[in-house]
């Protein structure tokens, strides 16, 4: 019996995620509420009982903001910019679930008192109220990412890969909930608001960096996957903007500018 081998093994702990990481993986979580309240099932008179998953799931994103925001305050300084508006959009994101959470929570008590009531206005304003949130949280990790650098808490670039600037644009909108694949399992084409070739997708998904999650149907006929980032790639992506030369605060404001590409066929992304 190899004692020293055990030992080691026994030790061999992975270091849990950073603070950025964190935020990375809340972001994909508030893409996945996204798409949950996307349903098509939502709309139909039978749909209290299908509101109790959205419904929990943002009273979830509303505690989990929450805590991450007094993480962010606790380890930096509040007077730094980025700072300032990282916790503020925290803050925001805070309130706006809060609200979407109410939203939700009204339409449901509604429904199962078997009072009428305007399924779809609801929903979608539920949605609208969250809809830059990954976005926004994208932004953040990479601000913090920077912060915990500069400041000399944290240095997260060792964890960076060496990618092209092709591949860290991809998986800059993948984090911010961009990237859809239509008809994944047939004829796939990427759906994104930035220009990104499923040839690049395929190569950061056999790499373990993405990974595509089916989403619930908007519409019986159309079939969709959401890409999302793995832990090795919020890892990557946090590491990348850990780098002295990282402009990465602004990139995922950057990438919303960027005008949309048009689908392009080919082979299907891995499902998770």
């Amino acid at each position: 019996m190899d004692t020293a081998s055990d030992d080691k093994q026994l030790f061999d702990v992975a270091p849990p995620p950073s603070l950025p990481d964190r935020i990375l993986a809340l972001a994909g979580d508030f893409a996945r509420h996204h798409d949950l309240l996307a349903d098509h099932r939502l709309n139909t008179p039978s749909s209290a009982s299908q509101l109790t998953a959205p419904r929990t799931s943002a009273e979830r994103l509303v505690r989990l903001t929450r805590d991450l925001l007094h993480e962010i305050t606790a380890a930096l300084p509040r007077h730094r910019p980025l700072v300032r508006d990282c916790t503020a959009r925290l803050r925001q994101l805070t309130h706006l679930t809060e609200m979407a959470a109410a939203q939700l929570d009204g339409l449901q008590r509604t429904l199962e008192t078997g009072a009428p009531a305007t399924h779809s206005t609801a929903i979608t304003g539920a949605r609208a109220l969250t809809r830059l949130a990954a976005e926004d949280l994208t932004t953040c990790a990479a601000a913090v990412a920077h912060e915990l650098r500069a400041r000399g808490i944290q240095d997260l670039s060792t964890q960076a890969l060496p990618l092209s600037t092709t591949e860290n644009d991809a998986l800059s909108a993948v984090a911010c909930g961009h990237v859809a694949l239509n008809d994944p399992q047939k004829s796939p084409s990427v759906e994104s608001r930035v220009p990104v070739a499923i040839k690049t997708l395929r190569g950061l998904a056999a790499q373990g960096l993405i990974e595509s999650v089916p989403i619930p149907r908007a519409y019986d006929w159309l079939e969709q996957d959401r890409l999302h980032l793995t832990d090795t790639g919020r890892a990557h992506l946090a590491g990348l903007a850990s780098r002295p030369t990282s402009a990465a605060p602004t990139a995922a404001r950057l990438l919303s500018a960027t005008p949309a590409a048009s689908p392009a066929p080919g082979p299907a992304v891995p499902r998770r």
